[in-house]
């Protein structure tokens, strides 16, 4: 369970790297906020990737002590 958690924080890590660099290289130079330049990146396409990693990662947090506590035998009386 350790190394899942250690990978998941390593690939969430490379993920929002990348995800940096993508947006603040959408647009070449020498007017990288200048959306409507031709050779710009397809913004919607970005936007969406991007919220879909993000609901599947909070989907993993929230199910990561639920497969922590499974395994927890409490007696409840």
């Amino acid at each position: 369970m350790r190394r899942s958690l250690w990978g998941f924080v390593v690939l969430l890590t490379m993920w929002a790297g990348a995800a940096i660099i993508t947006h603040a290289t959408q647009c070449p130079l020498p007017k990288p906020w200048d959306l409507s330049a031709p050779g710009c990146y397809n913004q919607e396409a970005l936007y969406l990737t991007n919220g879909i990693i993000i609901i599947l990662s909070d989907l993993v947090i929230i199910a990561l002590p639920v497969l922590i506590l499974r395994d927890v035998q409490i007696k409840w009386s």
